[in-house]
């Protein structure tokens, strides 16, 4: 197998059986440990060297392998929070398909915790993240909207964050908040 191939499969694996958290955690901890994975010949002893290889930034691996900045995850969610159009100015999203976007939400199941999704797979956080909606990423990257205050917000760090509801993140959120009533 090509070696992206054998990237993807040993994340599948890994992202698999992501119902069980602590699983997850024991899983990488026993393939780390042993020496199981390897690159081109080189063993892969952490999460973070496998997410860091350029092996695995060529992968195309959804909802596991974003890389952007924190300005542009902001960008795009002040876009959305503004109806589709980016700060900028410029039209990127009609309204209509930002509405249709945040519609139908669903419950489902995701690390073990129920969790709303909208038409589109946005999370839809409520109270749990201050009514925020949106993404956030394993490593701990956020990228998330509130559309009743009309704020994007992006957050990226230069280490993974393996703990699920990233506080540094939602920390910085409550702030953002804070001042945008504070401006009200």
């Amino acid at each position: 197998l090509e070696t992206r191939h054998r990237i993807g499969i040993a994340l599948a694996a890994i992202l698999a059986i992501a119902a069980a958290p602590i699983m997850v955690v024991a899983a990488m901890v026993v393939a780390f440990q042993s020496g199981a994975l390897t690159l081109d010949g080189n063993e892969i002893n952490s999460i973070w060297e496998l997410f860091n290889s350029a092996e695995t930034r060529k992968c195309e691996i959804p909802s596991a392998n974003g890389h952007a900045s924190a300005r542009a995850l902001a960008k795009v969610a002040a876009t959305i929070a503004a109806g589709g159009i980016s700060p900028d100015g410029i039209r990127l999203l009609s309204q209509e398909g930002v509405e249709a976007a945040h519609a139908s939400p669903v419950r489902k199941k995701m690390v073990g915790l129920s969790f709303t999704f909208s038409n589109a797979g946005w999370c839809i956080w409520g109270e749990r993240r201050l009514g925020y909606i949106g993404w956030m990423g394993l490593g701990g990257s956020v990228m998330q909207w509130h559309r009743e205050k009309r704020i994007g917000f992006g957050y990226a760090n230069n280490s993974m964050q393996l703990l699920p509801m990233n506080l540094v993140a939602y920390r910085l959120q409550k702030r953002v908040l804070e001042c945008a009533r504070n401006q009200s």
